[in-house]
C-alpha cells in the first residue's frame, strides 16, 4: 500500500502497474492501495497518467483509491494511445478467445464517507477506463470524489471491445457523491461492438458546467447499455443535461434502456434530455400525485427531446415530473419506426424548487409535441397538467405514414387539464403523403 506519498512531476507516469498473461491457470495479478488518514498521497504533474493499469492477455488488478490527488498529468504519448494525460488510467487488453479474460473488478476510488480524492486539470480526462477485445470490469465505484476541470472529460468509461465472446464488459459500475465540473463531458460512456449489456449507475453528483453534455451515452454495432440516473444535478452545461445517440447498421441491433429519477436538470445551452436510439426510459417515477421525480426546467432547447424507435413490447414512461420554462417544447416525442410512450401525471400538485408549479407548463413551444413522419406512434397522455405554453398545448403532426389498420397511430388523451396555451389546446395535423 501506499501511505502518505509523493509521485510528483515524473517525465512518465507516477505509478504504472503493467501485467500481461496468456494463461488461465496463471492469472498475473496486481493489486494497488492508496489511503490512509493523515498526509495526502499526491500523484500531481506526471506523464501519460498519475496512476495508470495496463492489464493484457488474462491478468486481473484490483485498486482501493481514497485521500489521494491526481492532477495536472500532461500528455507525453510514452504509454500508447490509452493514457492521454488522465489522472487515473485503466487500459484492459483481453484477448480474443472467450473468457477468462483482463479484469480490473470491485475496485473504489474515493472515500466511502469524506470527500477527500481529488482528479482536477488533466490534460486528459479525470478517470479513464477502457476495455479492449474481451477485457471486463465489474464494480468498478468512483465515490465522493472532485473531478473539476480536465481538459478531456471528468469521467470516461469505452467499452471498445468483444470479439467472439458475449459481454457485458463493464458491469456495476458506480458513479456517486461526486462534483464533476469544468471537464470536457462530465461523464461520458460508450459501450461498443459486441452483444451484451454494460451497466452503470449515477448517483447523488453535481454534474454542471462542463464544456459540452454533462452525461453523454453512446452505443454502437451489437452493443447495450443500460444506465440508472439518479438524484443528480446536472445545470448549466453547454450542451444536453443528459444525451444518449448511437451508431448501427443495418443488421445491428443495439439498444439503451435508461432509468431518470429524482434529478434537477436546468438552464443546460441545449436540451434537458436528448435521447436518439433504440430504446425504452423511465423518466420518473410512479407515485402519489404530489411526488415531484424530475424538475427538467430553463434549458435553452426541449425539456425532453426522444428519437427513435422503442425496443419491442416495452415503452418509454415520463411521469410526476416538472417540465417548464424551457425554450422550444416540454416533452418532444419523434417516431423513427415504432415508438410508445407514457406521458401521465406530470401535474401541478407538484411542488418544484422554489415553489413553482409542476406540471408541463410555461415552455415557449409546445407543451408536449408528438411526431409520427413514415413511422408508427402509439402515445398516451394522461392526467397530466399543461399550461401556459407559448405554441398548443399538446401538438400530434402525422405525416407520410402509409399507415394500415395494422400499423395504425394511435393516441390516447384523457383527464389533462390544457390551459392558456399561445394557440391551440390539441392540435392534431394528418398531412398527406407526396
Amino acid at each position: 500500500g501506499l501511505f502518505q506519498s509523493q509521485f510528483n512531476s515524473n517525465r512518465g507516469m507516477g505509478v504504472f502497474l503493467s501485467a500481461s498473461d496468456t494463461f488461465a491457470a496463471n492469472q498475473a495479478t496486481v493489486n494497488l492501495n492508496v489511503s490512509g488518514t493523515g498526509g495526502t498521497n499526491n500523484f500531481n504533474s506526471n506523464g501519460d497518467a498519475g496512476v495508470g493499469f495496463l492489464l493484457a492477455g488474462t491478468a486481473h488488478g484490483t485498486a482501493i483509491a481514497s485521500n489521494a490527488t491526481f492532477n495536472n498529468s500532461v500528455n507525453r504519448g510514452l504509454h500508447g494511445a490509452n493514457f492521454l494525460g488522465d489522472g487515473f488510467a485503466v487500459f484492459l487488453q483481453g484477448t480474443a478467445a472467450a473468457p477468462p479474460q483482463a479484469t480490473f473488478n470491485n475496485s473504489t476510488l474515493g472515500d466511502a464517507v469524506l470527500n477527500n480524492t481529488q482528479l482536477s486539470s488533466n490534460a486528459g480526462s479525470g478517470f479513464r477506463m477502457t476495455t479492449s477485445l474481451n477485457g471486463s470490469s465489474n464494480g468498478m465505484t468512483i465515490r465522493n470524489a472532485t473531478i473539476t476541470n480536465n481538459t478531456g472529460n471528468g469521467v470516461t468509461f469505452l467499452r471498445n471491445a468483444g470479439i467472439l465472446s458475449a459481454g457485458p464488459y463493464i458491469q456495476n459500475a458506480v458513479i456517486s457523491g461526486s462534483t464533476i465540473t469544468g471537464n470536457l463531458r462530465g461523464i461520458d460512456i460508450a459501450s461498443e461492438f459486441a452483444t451484451g449489456a454494460d451497466s452503470y449507475s449515477i448517483s447523488g453528483n453535481t454534474i454542471s458546467n462542463n464544456r459540452s453534455h454533462g452525461i453523454n451515452l453512446f452505443t454502437q454495432a451489437d452493443a447495450d447499455l443500460t444506465v440508472t440516473i439518479d438524484n443528480n444535478t446536472i445545470n448549466t452545461n453547454s450542451g444536453d443535461g443528459i444525451r444518449g445517440t448511437q451508431n448501427i447498421g443495418a443488421l445491428d441491433v443495439s439498444t439503451m434502456v435508461g432509468v431518470v429519477t429524482n434529478n434537477t436538470i436546468r438552464f443546460n445551452t441545449q436540451n434537458g434530455i436528448d435521447i436518439t436510439a433504440l430504446h425504452q426510459f423511465n423518466i420518473g417515477v410512479n407515485g402519489a400525485l404530489a411526488v415531484n421525480s424530475n424538475t427538467i426546467s430553463n434549458n435553452t432547447l426541449d425539456g425532453i427531446v426522444i428519437t427513435g424507435s422503442t425496443i419491442p413490447l416495452t415503452q418509454d414512461r415520463i411521469i410526476s415530473n416538472t417540465i417548464r420554462n424551457n425554450g422550444n417544447n416540454g416533452v418532444t416525442i419523434n417516431s423513427a419506426g415504432a415508438e410508445s410512450v407514457v406521458i401521465q401525471n406530470n401535474n401541478a400538485l407538484i411542488t418544484a424548487p422554489g415553489g413553482q408549479l409542476g406540471g408541463i407548463n410555461n415552455n415557449n413551444g409546445d407543451g408536449i409535441q408528438l411526431n409520427a413522419n413514415g413511422s408508427r406512434i402509439v402515445a398516451t397522455v394522461d392526467s397530466n397538467d399543461v399550461l401556459t405554453n407559448a405554441q398548443d398545448g399538446i401538438q400530434l403532426l402525422v405525416s407520410n405514414t402509409g399507415a394500415s389498420l395494422l400499423t395504425a397511430n394511435t393516441v390516447t388523451i384523457t383527464g389533462n387539464d390544457v390551459e392558456d396555451s399561445g394557440r391551440r389546446g390539441i392540435n392534431i395535423l394528418n398531412a398527406a403523403n407526396n
